[in-house]
């Protein structure tokens, strides 16, 4: 297949890929093998782990058989899917193909998406920024120079440059929100409980929500319905098949400037584009009134360190229960166990971070009755080059404290099971992506979904393409 042909088809949202194959315009084959070939123009941003053999993932989709049989996506390299290996980011992971997958998964598999690859990912998802030091960095489509944000990176990157028209995503202190900000797509992540189960999620505070990143709001919805949990026991009422139960209501929405650390300041260019769309969004007929900052934000935060920490620590105990000896530098990353060893005699804190992070929802509750929805940032600061996030070798607990002040308004939602939608809201003085987030009370996504097809019908959501193409990117 010529290029030119692959980058045509690539420019259809999922959605329209999936109309293209019933009606036979283009063949499962073609739309599949198109993504291989946009995968190998854009090697160069090194957003793809690894690729699936082409050939069992046409027939993987064709035998499915679902609403979404031969439409292109990838797996986040964090998350098992038979006949792939699962390598997390790190040089200690085997590659050996995994030979089973979670619920979720299947349900991916049964749509019949045509999974062609894993999405690049930081060691064991534990950064916000994607630069696996086994695997080198994942590069930004709109300046190869700069970060994709993390973890949830190479999905962002490869939607944003058009290798696939969605891509699986998990989110657990923003990893969806911060790369979908960074790489100006759109990052859904649902509540707590939405989707069927995907195994771990996110251990005794069940902080990680499984969605993804995409470039409608249709196919964010048909994503959504695809994984959701529908049994009778599922912990939120399912969302209708078709949009529209809330077209055209007008929604109380409040404006939150200030995140967990009320002396960190949002950079000018992330206030003008929130100041901005609030503006926008008064516009179409909405409630807009300021919100107050998250209580108690800054002990929330170092709560969440430990719990961090705790991630670390267990992870590095796993291991060395795995291979019998504490695992080497270059095994792990340095970073990593660095993280795990400054935490580790701080971990008598738990029980009381669990309590902290437990009762954010009951702290935040009360705005919701006020409001509908909270338009704030994403990140305190805009997209940085890559390594502006990098531990500098030193006091480990401060870097994931800095950390948390660069993604000082994604990590509560994590807490509080809230599911988030965020958006593309202009480019920032370097001509990168600025994105906002809008959050609702966990279980009402429609809320979510109506403003944000709302918002694309008026135009104030528009997601565009990297300004220096595909062909920037070949290897």
């Amino acid at each position: 297949m010529r290029e030119s042909d692959a980058h045509a088809i690539g420019r259809l949202s999922a959605a329209e890929t999936a109309k293209a194959i019933r009606t036979k315009a283009f063949s499962l084959q073609e739309c599949v093998e198109a993504a291989y070939v946009r995968a190998k123009a854009s090697a160069g941003l090194n957003c793809i782990a690894s690729l699936i053999d082409r050939d069992a993932a046409i027939a993987s989709a064709a035998l499915a058989g679902g609403v979404w049989a031969g439409v292109p996506s990838l797996i986040k390299d964090t998350d098992h899917w038979i006949g792939a290996s699962t390598r997390a980011g790190s040089a200690i992971s085997p590659t050996v193909p995994a030979h089973s997958q979670t619920p979720f998964m299947d349900a991916v598999r049964a749509g019949g998406v045509a999974v062609i690859g894993k999405s690049a990912t930081p060691e064991f998802a534990m950064h916000l920024t994607t630069e696996p030091v086994a695997f080198g960095p994942c590069r930004n489509p709109w300046n190869t120079e700069y970060s994709v944000g993390g973890s949830s990176g190479g999905a962002a990157a490869a939607v944003a440059a058009g290798i696939v028209p969605i891509a699986h995503a998990g989110d657990a202190a923003g990893s969806i929100r911060i790369p979908a900000s960074a790489c100006g797509v759109i990052g859904f992540k649902p509540s707590r409980g939405r989707t069927v189960s995907n195994g771990d999620d996110g251990g005794p505070a069940r902080i990680t929500s499984q969605g993804a990143v995409a470039r409608t709001m249709d196919d964010v919805r048909k994503w959504v319905l695809l994984t959701q949990d529908g049994s009778d026991v599922a912990m939120h009422s399912p969302l209708h098949p078709t949009s529209g139960s809330l077209a055209g209501r007008r929604f109380r929405i409040g404006v939150r400037t200030t995140g967990l650390f009320p002396d960190v300041e949002v950079h000018a260019c992330i206030a003008k584009a929130l100041h901005a769309m609030a503006d926008a969004l008064a516009r179409m007929g909405h409630r807009i009134e300021q919100a107050p900052a998250p209580a108690d934000g800054e002990a929330f935060a170092d709560a969440f360190t430990i719990y961090w920490g705790f991630a670390a620590v267990s992870l590095v105990q796993t291991i060395t229960q795995q291979l019998q000896r504490t695992p080497l530098v270059g095994e792990l990353e340095a970073r990593t166990l660095a993280i795990a060893e400054a935490f580790l005699p701080h971990l008598d804190r738990l029980p009381g971070a669990l309590d902290m992070l437990g009762g954010a929802w009951g702290k935040e509750a009360m705005l919701y009755e006020r409001c509908d929805l909270i338009l704030s940032p994403v990140t305190t600061a805009t997209t940085p080059r890559l390594g502006g996030l990098a531990w500098d070798g030193g006091d480990a607990r401060q870097h994931v404290m800095l950390l948390l002040q660069h993604a000082a308004f994604a990590p509560l939602h994590n807490a509080t099971g809230q599911p988030c939608l965020v958006i593309p809201a202009g480019l920032d003085a370097g001509g990168l992506p600025i994105g906002l987030q809008i959050a609702a009370a966990p279980g009402e996504e429609e809320a979510l979904l109506a403003l944000g097809f709302e918002m694309e019908r008026e135009g104030v959501l528009r997601v565009q393409a990297p300004s220096a193409g595909l062909d920037r990117h070949a290897s």
